[in-house]
Formats: structure tokens, sequence, C-alpha cells
């Protein structure tokens, strides 16, 4: 029995088993496999991907298309909006809309039923998204008023701009920055340059009245309201005349009052120069050592630069003007230059001519001298107190003024005998000058040089033989100068005054510079 079970099991078809194939184990270390690159989307926030492997991704939007750059921005960068009290959504069935319009035709339909403001821009974050350029990144925004009470503004579509660069444009009109305007069923609005027009859709309680005026009414309206501005124009200028002849009448029935009268303006002194506060710096810019050398003749003054050497390429030049500050001090022109000295002397003398032009001195109308206003030293000489002085130099200085004041006026013989004083002082200290130099080229016996030698050693030589050649020009120029005022006080029938006499040369010892012989000559 068994037997037969067993043959029959044999027999019996058996079920078909299907084999699977499995995936091949590689064994051992065949290296790194390639890192699969990023996405853009891999890349960007949370929220971004969220959004981007949503089921809502595959409907087309708005911002489907925009690069992951711009959605990142969106993030950043928000929208400068407060939501106010009194927003909320429209009445369900009134169904508001904006249509927009290009080149005539309808390309996009905007639903406004959803939610209770819009904003309008650039950047992804808007909910209305425009690529003109002449759209900001939020634009602006149009905002739903659901509550409003009996003396506030009707409830309704408002629009506002964000402070755009190119402003909003309601039925052609800019409208106002940061300002709610009322915008009704039919109204047309623009924004920045773009060429799209939204016209807004919606019920009809929420349009404009219409006028009861017909066309021709209108006309005649706007007619009569441009001659009523025409007449109120001409009305104020016949009322202008009118005033200006009466004003005229007065005048001529009070007569000249020859500027006393009670409306009278008090005019500023002008006694002094009327141009002392202004700046005449193109009179002088030119050429400011010919000014001031001229205005220094003009005075009768002596124009003297005094220029030290301060650095290497650095001067400092002084010059001191013919006028006093408000002390009495006599004002000094100073500059400080780095460069050449030419150049120092240029800029102290440009200084020195806009100090005087402040003064008023420097450009007159008659060109008469302004001499230094002597004070009254021996009744009022405070101002120098020699209470701290123990150098003198402020008693020398006040007995020079005195002496200044009671000296009597120079004539020609008085002028002569200053010349020959001065001619005699010169001759003086030209052998004083000879002797230091001769000093200074014997050095044969070094016990006679050292003892000729002034107390100090060289440096104090050669100090001594700068301070006699600053002496013997500073003569010169004094000599000069008498020589000069003598020729303009010379009577006619008196000789001239007899001239300077000749310096003398001094020819030093021969030098050889290879074969060229230099000889160098000095001028006493």
């Amino acid at each position: 029995m068994k037997m037969e079970e067993t043959t029959a099991e044999l027999e019996a078809p058996q079920p078909k088993v299907e084999t699977e194939f499995k995936k091949p184990v590689l064994i051992g270390r065949i290296g790194k496999l390639p890192k699969r690159a990023k996405s853009e989307v891999d890349k960007a926030p949370p929220e971004i991907q969220k959004a981007e492997t949503s089921p809502k991704a595959s409907e087309p939007s708005p911002k489907s298309n925009l690069p992951p750059a711009v959605l990142l921005k969106e993030i950043s960068t928000p929208i400068p909006y407060k939501e106010p009290k009194w927003s909320g959504l429209c009445p369900d069935g009134s169904d508001y809309a904006l249509e927009v319009l290009k080149s005539g035709m309808i390309v996009e339909k905007v639903d406004l039923t959803t939610k209770s403001y819009y904003v309008f821009g650039r950047l992804a974050n808007s909910d209305v998204i425009m690529a003109h350029p002449t759209i900001s990144r939020h634009h602006a925004v149009l905002q739903y008023k659901a509550f409003a009470e009996a003396e506030e503004p009707p409830s309704g579509w408002y629009l506002f701009d964000l402070g755009s660069t190119h402003g909003t444009h309601l039925n052609g009109e800019k409208l106002k920055p940061q300002h709610y305007t009322r915008v009704r069923v039919g109204h047309q609005i623009k924004f920045g340059n773009s060429t799209r027009t939204y016209i807004m859709l919606g019920p009809d309680f929420d349009c404009e009245g219409e006028s009861e005026l017909t066309v021709t009414e209108i006309k005649k309206r706007a007619e009569n309201m441009k001659q009523e501005r025409e007449r109120m124009i001409r009305e104020a200028v016949e009322q202008r005349e009118r005033d200006r002849a009466e004003e005229e009448r007065k005048r001529e029935e009070q007569g000249i009052d020859w500027g006393m009268g009670e409306d009278a303006e008090e005019e500023p002194d002008l006694a002094d120069n009327p141009y002392a506060t202004t700046n005449n710096e193109e009179l002088f810019i030119q050429d400011p050592k010919k000014t001031l050398r001229g205005y220094f003749e003009r005075e009768g003054h002596e124009l003297t630069y005094d220029c030290d050497e301060r650095g290497p390429g650095q001067f400092l030049c002084r010059v001191e003007l013919p006028i006093e500050d408000a002390r009495g001090q006599p004002v000094v022109a100073e500059v400080l230059h780095r460069g050449k000295k030419k150049e120092a002397v240029v800029a102290c003398a440009l200084a020195a001519c806009r100090a005087l032009d402040r003064a008023g001195v420097l450009r007159q109308a008659t060109h008469e001298p302004r001499r230094r206003k002597q004070r009254e030293w021996a009744d009022d000489d405070s101002d120098d107190d020699t209470f701290l002085d123990r150098t003198g130099a402020v008693e020398s200085k006040r007995d020079r003024r005195r002496r200044e004041k009671d000296s009597a006026p120079l004539t020609y013989d008085t002028l002569l005998e200053q010349i020959k004083e001065l001619e005699g002082k010169l001759r003086s200290e030209q052998e004083c000058l000879e002797r230091l130099r001769a000093a200074k080229n014997s050095p044969e016996d070094i016990e006679d040089y050292m003892q000729a030698l002034p107390r100090g050693g060289t440096m104090a030589h050669k100090a001594e033989i700068s301070k006699t050649r600053m002496s013997i020009s500073k003569l010169q120029r004094s000599c000069l100068r008498r020589r000069r005022l003598a020729d303009l006080a010379r009577p006619a029938a008196r000789p001239a005054a007899p001239p300077p006499p000749q310096p003398r040369l001094r020819v030093a010892n021969s030098v050889v510079y290879g074969k060229r012989e230099t000889t160098s000559t000095t001028i006493f």
C-alpha cells in the first residue's frame, strides 16, 4: 500500500520552481565609488527641498522656473510691509481679480480672493512676480480693507507703494509712496515702466459712479473752469498793478526823503573799503610776487623775504606786512614749504597777498598809501611791559619808536650825510671780512692760525664771516635806498651825489682741475 502511494506521488506533476538571480558580491578593496554631484535643490535649505519634492511641484507655477539663487534671496530679504489691523479677506462671491493686458491682449488673470493682501515685485517671495528691470524687489502691495467705521474710508482694495524707485501709477497718476490709495473696479494699475496693465475686476457695487452729465456738458464744464482760472489770474495781475501805482503815488506825495524815511534800511559801514571782506584772489593768483612788490613800492616800504632752511628741501619763508592786527602788532605772513626755495618765496608772497586782501588794502580804488598807524608811544606804551623782559629788547624798541617820532624830515643834505656814514661803515665791515678770510687762508703756522681764530674754533670763525657778510649786504641795501631818495630830493641846482666806490677784487690762489686752471675771484 505504501509502495503504491509513493509511486503515485512520483508520477504526479511537480510545481515549477523559479530560480532567483542574486546580485554578485565583490570581495576585496576595489576603490571608492564616485560621489554623486549634489543638485541645486540638494544644496538649498530644507524648506526649498520640501517645496521641490512635494506633489504640487509638478504643477506649473511662477516660482517653479526661478533659479535657486532667487529662492535663497527670498528667504534672506523679508517683505518691508506690516499688515494693518483692518486687514481681512474679501467677502465670498465678490470675484475680485486682476486682468493683465500686454500689447492689447489678455496674458494672465490674477485671483484676489485667497489672501488679504498681495505683494508685487521681482523677488520670489512676492505674490505677483514681474521680471521688468524697472520693478523693485518689493514694489507695491494691494491690500483689502475688511473693517471700516462710519467716519473712515470705505471697505475695498487699496494700493500701497513700498517706496519703489520708478513708482506706481493708478489711472495714469503716480501714487504717493507709503500711502494707501483706493482702487475701484475698472481702475488701471501700472508698475514702473512695465508695458503690462493690471485692470481691477469685481462686482458692480464697487464700480466708480458714473457722471450724470453728457459729453457736451462735461466739455462745457471744463471750458468754464478754464475761463474761471484765466479770470482769477487776470484779476491778480490787475490787483498787483493797482498796488504798484498806489505805492508810486504815495511816494510822489511824500517827496524825496534822501534815505532818511521810516522804512530806510541801515547800510553797512563802507568807509574803510567795500571789498575788505571779499576774496579777490583772481587778481593776484597769477603772479603774487609782482603784486606784493607793487603794493610795497606804492606804500613806500621795502619788501624783504626772510627764508631759512629747516631741513632737506624744506624752507620757512616770512615777510612782515605794513599792517597791524587788532592788538597793534605787525602782521607777518609765514609759510613752511617743502620743495625749492623759489617755490617757498612764491607761496609766502601768495599768503601775504591773501592777508592784505582780507584787510582790504591790496586793491584800492584811489591807490592812496595806507601807512602803518603811528601810535603815541610817549603817551601810551602800556602794550610793552618791561617787567618780564631781561634782554632789553622792549626798551630798545620803545626808544627807536620815540626817535622815529622825534626825527625831523629828511633833506638832500641829510641824505648825503647818511650816505657818507653808511659808506664808512661799509668800508670797515669789508676790511673786517678781509682780515677774517686772510686768517682762514694762511694755515702756514698752526699756532698763529689758532691764535688768529676767535674763541670757539673753526665753527665760530665761519659764523663770524657769515655775520659780517650779512651786515655788508644790509649796509649796501641801506646805502642804495638812501641814494634813490637823494636822487628824488636833489634840487635842480645842486650836483648829483658822488657815485658809490667800486668794489675791490681779490684774486685767490689758482686751482688746477685736469688741464684747466680755475681762478676764484671775490668782490669786496
